[in-house]
This record gives structure tokens, C-alpha cells and sequence, in this order.
């Protein structure tokens, strides 16, 4: 298992985060999705989505929907793959929280 992605999320921004690009030849498997906190108040509420094929965001592709991270963190173990094309998205309600993917990526 590797670091996939680290990513520090502006304020009400979707933003793509992993991306599977159209011509690779990887299924990319993301077992774990740590998010945390910082600044004076420490929390936050945060959703990850998965579009396929990288279409536009819309309410079905939801994993996590306003989820609240307090100073603690968030942890999820999680398997999702992600087949050529498809893009992984995460929002946060302020520019306090960072979140990291860690899985592997598996020849098709």
C-alpha cells in the first residue's frame, strides 16, 4: 500500500484529487481515507464523491456526504476502485482540512 494522493482542500470547492486517467492501463484500489483538521477551531465537515468517467459532479456519487472531522481526524477503510477515466472528488466547508488516499494500483 502507497500514498496516493495528499491533498490540502480549499473552502467549498469540489476537488478533483485522484484521477485514473483514460489511457492507463491500472485499475487504481484505494483501501484507507484519512482526513484532518487544522486552525483555531479544528473542525470541519468534509464528502468525498467518485465520478465516472470523470462526468460532472451530481448527489448519487456521494461516499461521504458532510461528514464532520473534528481536531481527531477522520479514518475510513474503504475499497474502491477506480477504473481508466474515473475521478475522485472531495469538498470541505472551509480550507482547514487536508485529506490523503493510501491503496495500490493493479495492471487491468
Amino acid at each position: 500500500m502507497k500514498l496516493l494522493s495528499q491533498t490540502l482542500l480549499a473552502a467549498t470547492t469540489s476537488t478533483d484529487i485522484l484521477s485514473n486517467p483514460t489511457f492507463s492501463s491500472n485499475v487504481i484500489l484505494v483501501h484507507s481515507v484519512h482526513v484532518t483538521c487544522a486552525g483555531a477551531y479544528g473542525t470541519d465537515a468534509f464528502r468525498l464523491s467518485l465520478a465516472p468517467n470523470g462526468v460532472a459532479l451530481a448527489s448519487k456519487q456521494y461516499i461521504y456526504y458532510d461528514v464532520l472531522v473534528t481536531q481527531s481526524g477522520f479514518h475510513s477503510d474503504i475499497m474502491l476502485a477506480l477504473v481508466p477515466g474515473d475521478v475522485l472528488r472531495a469538498y470541505a466547508s472551509s480550507a482547514i482540512c487536508a485529506i490523503s488516499l493510501f491503496g495500490e494500483e493493479v495492471p487491468i
